[in-house]
């Protein structure tokens, strides 16, 4: 009878001792199934990673296409020799039109056509009238008063084609009435003379153009480069 009761003691000492090891058992393995849910790599809370096809696109905004320059066309009327009549009617015409044009010319060559000899101006006309009577007296009468320019009031005693008898005329003036002229060269000066038409923003149409040679006949005429 003893012994049955130390054997049933014993199971019961070994029933609890096996039911405290299987909780324990538990409590170890809940953590181990909690951090199995979220992978190694990512604390718990943590934005989950997505394919590239799970995000949604973005839509693209087109930019507007900048609105292209407008190219205008430069012309030029002309070349003329003087700034003759028909040229300055052609402006006329252009700008009754509502196109201007701006009058342009250019010196290509200057030569010389004669020396003018004369003395500097004075301080009045009076003074240059009777330094003049003293010329004609002494000298000859081919002296005369500058009535207008930068040299009002100057007089002229000659005007010669050739250099040499310019400076005899200055010394003659010299010895005579000690006085000191000056030779200075006067030239013939030949230009060109043209329009030009700056059409920038397009205004002048082919029409216009075609309206404008058929109202002046031979007008010459050409599209250039704006610069």
């Amino acid at each position: 009878m003893k012994r049955l009761l130390i054997a049933i003691v014993a199971l019961n000492v070994l029933f609890f001792a096996w039911k405290g090891y299987q909780h324990l058992t538990a409590e170890n393995d809940a953590p181990l199934a909690e951090n199995a849910a979220v992978p190694s790599d990512q604390s718990p809370g943590a934005d989950t990673l997505k394919l590239l096809e799970e995000v949604p696109g973005q839509q693209i905004i087109k930019q507007p296409e900048p609105t292209p320059a407008v190219i205008g066309k430069c012309y030029t009327i002309g070349i003329f020799n003087t700034p003759a009549k028909e040229m300055l009617s052609a402006a006329e015409w252009l700008k009754h039109h509502g196109v201007p044009a701006r009058q342009q010319e250019k010196e290509i060559s200057r030569v010389i056509n004669s020396y003018l000899v004369y003395l500097p101006p004075l301080s009045s006309r009076v003074a240059a009238d009777g330094l003049m009577q003293t010329l004609q007296k002494y000298v000859d009468s081919d002296s005369y008063v500058i009535d207008k320019g930068d040299r009002i009031n100057g007089i002229v005693v000659g005007r010669y084609r050739d250099q040499e008898n310019a400076k005899q005329r200055m010394a003659k003036v010299k010895s005579l009435l000690g006085l000191n002229a000056i030779s200075e060269p006067q030239y013939t000066i030949s230009k060109e003379y043209w329009l030009d038409v700056a059409d920038e923003q397009q205004r002048v149409s082919d029409e216009v153009l075609v309206n404008l040679l058929l109202n002046f006949h031979d007008l010459p005429y050409r599209e250039r480069p704006c610069t």
